[in-house]
């Protein structure tokens, strides 16, 4: 682990377009993308099979990390549902790729979607539906025509989709992500960095959990593999 990134995370430089594993130093026009093999792997499972899809939320949120946007990324995983309580029968969702940026317009959420082309090749061009927050330079972004003219649909302000996808959701999703990072006080990004890691580990051990019918998801009846 170098500069709080683990050795299961990718970190691409946008600027250039390697795939890493360190931090690039603090710098004006700094841009990197977080996100596991396993992420990378259920994102283009769920978000781009032509018939069961999961709407893929982006999502700008606010973290105290000093002078940097944060854009968190979700996306339902297929293979379980809840298995009690509000949501009990739906999908979970899961969180996806997370951007760390320094500015915050049409071009930088360009940027970081041509990062996810080069993780999961023509991603863009693939995925059936994409959601947002209503953030403006993520909306025009979407409408650009640098982006996919053919989606299934682009969901505003996170409109459910066949009932299953809302924003209420995807807000709880980043609260908790925030609650484990910390509210309260400047988090350096090492740190975040790591935090970010162990609760993406952790959101996939509980997954991996519903094999042995334990922990808070079921297995869902119609799995995509």
């Amino acid at each position: 682990m170098e500069h709080g990134i683990p050795r299961s995370y990718y970190r691409v430089d946008i600027r250039d377009g390697r795939i890493e594993n360190v931090v690039p130093a603090d710098g004006e026009s700094l841009q990197y993308v977080l996100a596991s093999e396993k992420q990378l792997m259920d994102l283009d499972t769920f978000c781009t099979h032509q018939l069961h899809f999961s709407v893929f939320s982006v999502d700008s949120t606010f973290f105290n990390i000093g002078n940097y946007y944060v854009t968190n990324t979700c996306f339902e995983n297929l293979r379980v549902v809840h298995a009690s309580g509000k949501y009990k029968g739906r999908h979970p969702l899961e969180m996806g790729p997370t951007f760390v940026h320094t500015h915050r317009d049409e071009n930088c959420i360009l940027d970081f979607f041509s990062a996810l082309d080069r993780m999961i090749p023509n991603f863009r061009y693939q995925m059936q539906a994409i959601g947002s927050d209503g953030d403006e330079a993520t909306m025009n972004a979407i409408a650009s025509e640098k982006f996919k003219s053919h989606l299934i649909k682009a969901v505003t302000d996170q409109a459910q989709l066949d009932g299953h996808f809302s924003n209420n959701r995807v807000e709880s999703t980043n609260n908790n992500v925030k609650d484990w990072v910390g509210r309260s006080g400047k988090v350096t990004l090492p740190v975040f960095n790591r935090k970010v890691e162990e609760y993406v580990t952790c959101q996939q051990q509980e997954f991996e959990m519903a094999i042995y019918a334990n922990g808070p998801y079921d297995l869902a009846s119609h799995i995509l593999i």
